[in-house]
C-alpha cells in the first residue's frame, strides 16, 4: 500500500469503499461518495481495489 496514487481506489479497514484525491505521507483523502471526502490515516487503507469497483 506504500505505492498508493491519486485515482486509486480503495477499501479502508472499517470497510467504506472510495476513490483517492489526495494523499501525502502520512494521510490518504478518500472521496466515499459524490463531493463527500474524508480524510484516513495511511495505516487504515485495507486493500487497493480494482478500477472500476467504486460507484460513487
Amino acid at each position: 500500500l506504500e505505492a498508493l496514487q491519486k485515482g486509486d481506489e480503495v477499501v479502508t479497514q472499517a470497510g467504506m469503499i472510495g476513490r483517492i484525491t489526495k494523499l501525502d505521507d502520512n494521510n490518504v483523502t478518500v472521496e466515499v461518495a459524490k463531493n463527500v471526502e474524508i480524510q484516513f490515516q495511511r495505516a487504515a487503507i485495507g486493500n487497493k481495489l480494482e478500477k472500476g469497483s467504486y460507484k460513487g
